[in-house]
């Protein structure tokens, strides 16, 4: 019984001390908080089936109401209470947006005829392209499809491009959930629910899209091909889908040696790659003036955005690389990781699906949240292992590994299929994608100057895509290191970040490790 008691004497203390810390935080804190209580309830709502909780809901609220107002003066409880709020907030919310976008009374398996703008970039692929249409106008078919969003398969040729006004005929269905890929999801994050097979196309007129846009594409069609111009294939391919996210180009071999090798997510252009960037930005810009590093590093990212058309991904990620910058024109150490969540609570305010459906954002997030908490603990390492390398190579190895172990869960749960040997070909490859990305850039950027300067930075380029290829080449010939390994679970990816939180929080208690270095 006295152990009992000290036990509850013991929890209540725990308790009282919990209440007393959430008393004593600041604005800024509780704000924070509120962020992340929202981005839970959105999370969790997926698996929250909201049509059986709408009571509870109701009731939670009318408690929340009784304790707000019989302990107004508690700070700690106010703060509790406005948190449950905004938790069932973010759950009605997910489902209201869910049922928002999501058409009603349409049938499927059924022929129709329309009449649709191209808006966006066309997805060119080995034998077909996929266009993101929009349907102006029914000609024959259910007429509520009249302003829907869907995804059309045609032919390689003819090409057509953004702003096509088109005529199309096809079988109207509904996008497959496959057992390793739930591509109907994928597609929601767009706003796309349909798709057609095999459309009959007819050209009516071009030139009816934005001219901004148009304007923003030719850009990226020529940076494609100024790479061209200065690497032969498939080097000039493989830089275009590392930079441009333009995998047209790579003949179906080499994705395929790096798909069996479990590196393909190198050659998918995402926030990690962007992160990285920054990162290495930040590095060879200590001693600058912070107010022209600052400038200078929008505009890039802004140039970036650009010459990658606007992909929502890019700009995405772009924002997240971006709140580095803003953290160091700041000069304040804790505000990284807030400017972070406000940017995420952001988009995930504007469009809830990408918290689950989107896995650019979630490498975007996951990379710069490792360079910041993982970055400090390599740094030390190597300054320890390899003292006699350059410091800036240090912390540029430091970043590259940071951002590659936060977001390896997402990586294996979207890229199943692995190889034995694939931790030794990521590493080799990584010894040379700090270099290929923004030595790539310069080349890039000098092409749009000088060909004949762009083509000297080329050589060394080329050599490190050759080096890159062979790689890839070598060990996707070791067939017997190939396997799959279901990794697509939350129990994985939850036991992963629990395991290297624990650690992180034991590393930086044990050496009180810093991450000042980041904002130098």
């Amino acid at each position: 019984m006295l152990t009992r008691a000290l036990l509850r004497d013991q929890e209540y203390d725990t308790m009282k001390l919990m209440i007393n810390q959430l008393s004593n935080l600041s604005k800024s804190k509780i704000f924070i908080i509120f962020e992340i209580v929202f981005i839970t309830g959105i999370f969790l709502a997926k698996y929250i089936n909201i049509e059986q909780t709408n009571l509870y809901f109701v009731l939670f609220l009318i408690l929340l109401l009784v304790i707000v107002v019989v302990f107004f003066r508690s700070k700690s409880i106010w703060i509790l209470g406005i948190c449950g709020i905004i938790f069932f907030s973010g759950l009605i919310y997910y489902n209201y947006y869910q049922q928002k976008i999501t058409p009603k009374d349409i049938q499927t398996d059924k022929i129709i005829e329309a009449q649709i703008l191209v808006y966006d970039e066309p997805d060119e692929r080995e034998f077909k392209t996929k266009l993101k249409v929009i349907i102006q106008k029914v000609i024959s078919g259910d007429e509520n499809l009249t302003g829907q969003k869907i995804l059309i398969d045609v032919g390689k040729y003819p090409q057509y491009k953004y702003g096509d006004l088109l005529k199309i005929r096809g079988k109207l269905e509904q996008p497959k959930i496959y057992d390793d890929f739930d591509y109907k999801a994928y597609l929601s994050r767009y706003q796309i629910f349909f798709i057609i097979h095999n459309t009959d196309v007819e050209l009516i007129s071009k030139n009816k899209g934005s001219i901004i846009k148009k304007f923003i594409y030719s850009i990226k069609d020529q940076a494609s091909e100024n790479i061209k111009k200065t690497l032969s294939e498939p080097a000039s391919a493989l830089l275009n889908g590392l930079l441009l996210g333009l995998r047209r180009g790579i003949p179906q071999d080499l994705i395929d040696a790096f798909n069996a090798t479990g590196t393909s997510h190198i050659i998918a252009i995402s926030g990690l790659h962007v992160a990285i960037l920054v990162r290495y930005y930040q590095i060879f810009t200590k001693k600058w003036p912070k107010n022209l590093v600052f400038i200078l590093g929008i505009l890039g990212l802004a140039f970036y955005s650009i010459i990658t058309g606007l992909r929502t991904s890019v700009i995405r990620a772009s924002c997240l690389a971006g709140s580095f910058l803003l953290a160091r024109q700041l000069g304040r150490k804790g505000s990284i990781v807030n400017i972070l969540i406000f940017i995420a609570f952001l988009m995930v305010l504007q469009n809830p699906l990408i918290l689950h459906n989107d896995i650019g954002f979630q490498l975007s997030f996951l990379a710069v949240l490792g360079i910041v908490y993982l970055s400090p603990i390599f740094n030390q390492i190597f300054a320890k292992c390899i003292k006699f390398t350059p410091r800036i190579l240090r912390e540029i190895l430091s970043a590259t590994l940071a951002a590659q172990l936060a977001t390896l869960p997402i990586i294996l749960a979207n890229f199943g299929r692995i190889s034995i040997l694939s931790p030794l070909t990521n590493l080799l490859i990584l010894l040379v994608v700090p270099i290929v990305i923004p030595s790539g850039f310069l080349m890039l950027g000098l092409s749009f100057i000088n060909l004949t300067l762009a083509k000297i930075v080329g050589y060394f380029v080329w050599l490190l895509l050759k080096y890159i290829i062979i790689i890839v080449e070598l060990f996707a010939t070791i067939k017997i290191s190939l396997f799959k390994i279901d990794f697509n679970s939350w129990q994985f990816i939850l036991i992963y970040y629990l395991l290297m939180i624990i650690i992180l929080v034991y590393l930086y208690k044990k050496y009180k490790l810093m991450q000042k270095y980041i904002y130098k």
